[in-house]
């Protein structure tokens, strides 16, 4: 019989000191500059549809399609976003904001965006 344990504490992390690794932005989705993005997974689920964590991006323009539900916090930078059916807003430091699963927009990256995530999948992802 296994035993069952509790967590004991909260798992803290620093969002500027967290140390990311390379997700490269496939090169068909770059429609300008050379965005170099990275990120951490802090959290997943055990069945990987649900994850927290962080990622940044440098300067530059690329489409992304979304393909699970994401809530955001911009902790640093400015980007805008624009949807394909052309609605277009600005997100900077502070701002939270929720892209449904199925929203195909385009990311123009102005400074350095710095982001924690949560998502939700209907699909186990490897993440």
């Amino acid at each position: 019989m296994a035993i069952e344990t509790k967590p004991t504490a909260a798992m803290v992390q620093n969002v500027f000191s967290v140390e990311l690794a390379p997700w490269p932005i496939p090169a068909d989705q770059i429609k300008a500059g050379q965005p170099v993005a990275r990120g951490m997974v802090i959290a997943r689920s055990p069945d990987k549809k649900t994850f927290t964590g962080v990622w940044d991006c440098t300067p530059g323009t690329f489409d992304w399609n979304y393909t699970w539900d994401e809530t955001v916090s911009i902790v640093a930078g400015r980007v805008t976003i624009t949807s394909k059916g052309g609605g277009s807003q600005d997100f900077k430091a502070g701002d939270v904001a929720n892209f449904p699963i199925g929203l195909q927009a385009t990311w123009t990256v102005h400074e350095t965006v710095r982001k924690v995530y949560a998502l939700i999948s209907p699909e186990p992802l490897d993440l």
